[in-house]
């Protein structure tokens, strides 16, 4: 995906799985939900910068992560991180691992992307995820 400025973002899977949920804004569903098994780990899908790492409600253990050109992706419902707040992470670090805290059913990944305040569907930067949805929106 090319942005204004000619920035290239260009952003690796942080983890295998299926697509299961993808954005409803009206429910305040801003990312995918990507299932795949507990305790695989999570990787960073671009160099960054953690600028949170902890609990959040029902997201349960959370990390976010601040990416060049104003890009922010957001990993959630983890069992364990392993990264604080102000560490620098290089693309395909391991920053956590799957599981299912928080409020939800089943050990999967909630993933979003965010450039400035604007949600970006990860389908649309991840071929990978668009081929592995099997959401119903």
């Amino acid at each position: 995906l090319i942005i204004s400025g000619g920035y290239n973002i260009s952003m690796i899977a942080p983890i295998d799985g299926y697509v299961t949920q993808g954005i409803e804004k009206s429910k305040n569903h801003n990312g995918i939900d990507i299932i795949s098994k507990k305790g695989d780990k999570i990787k960073v899908a671009e160099d960054g910068v953690i600028i949170f790492s902890g609990d959040h409600g029902d997201f349960g253990k959370t990390l976010i992560v601040s990416h060049p050109h104003n890009y922010f992706t957001i990993y959630s419902h983890c069992d364990s991180l392993f990264v604080n707040e102000r560490d620098v992470v290089l693309k395909g670090n391991p920053i956590a691992i799957l599981g299912e805290s928080g409020k939800t059913t089943a050990p999967h990944l909630h993933f979003e992307i965010w450039h400035n305040d604007t949600i970006i569907d990860p389908r649309n930067i991840i071929k990978k995820y668009g081929e592995l949805d099997v959401s119903t929106e």
